[in-house]
């Protein structure tokens, strides 16, 4: 989180019912108003190379609370 006036990085507390997306890379992210919405990219899951076509949404104004999004339509 960014402050007026200062640059600083600031851990906040999630929310507790939040289902947060694993560590990854090369995703994409979009803000809009209060949620941002974090697509895709790669990471490791069991152990093995992984990538990712899953979408989820952080609320930010709820507590930042994650959920996982189940997207319809053709795969991108």
């Amino acid at each position: 989180m960014v402050k007026s006036g200062e640059v600083t990085w600031v851990n906040p507390n999630e929310h507790p019912k939040s289902v947060k997306p694993c560590a990854r890379s090369g995703h994409t992210i979009t803000c809009m108003q209060e949620k941002a919405i974090v697509f895709g990219g790669c990471g490791i899951e069991d152990e093995a190379a992984a990538v990712f076509n899953d979408t989820h949404m952080l609320h930010i104004t709820d507590g930042y609370r994650w959920e996982k999004v189940d997207a319809m339509g053709d795969v991108p």
